[in-house]
């Protein structure tokens, strides 16, 4: 999933338990491909999470082993590209141009949190 604001795309770099996402030069590596299925987006046989199943804006956004949490339930809306936490009821972007993948309010910064595939 690529931010076309910046170009970059959404990657766990390590593709391990309790990695951060992060908004990186695309590569094309497994762990930038995404299947947004099933009620989850997952890579490489992860989930994405909320850290620690929290639900306020500013949480991490990382990758989790696959558990059915309520905190791994996330969405692609298709009407406006956006990462939508069906738990916290927000949206995954990034805050004044930095690279960190948080949950955010959905109309924090539309530039900031909309992803299309790539």
């Amino acid at each position: 999933m690529v931010n076309p604001g910046t170009g970059k795309c959404l990657s766990g770099s390590k593709a391990s338990d309790g990695t951060p996402l992060i908004l990186a030069a695309c590569d094309g590596s497994a762990n930038q491909k995404w299947d947004p299925s099933n009620g989850t987006v997952r890579t490489k046989g992860l989930c994405m999470d909320a850290a620690w199943g929290a639900t306020a804006p500013g949480t991490v956004v990382q990758l989790a082993n696959c558990s059915g949490n309520p905190a791994q339930r996330f969405s692609v809306r298709a009407g406006n590209s956006t990462v939508y936490s069906e738990q916290a009821k927000l949206c995954v972007g990034t805050v004044n141009g930095g690279t960190a993948i948080q949950l955010l309010p959905c109309g924090h910064n539309k530039a900031e949190a909309v992803f299309k595939r790539g």
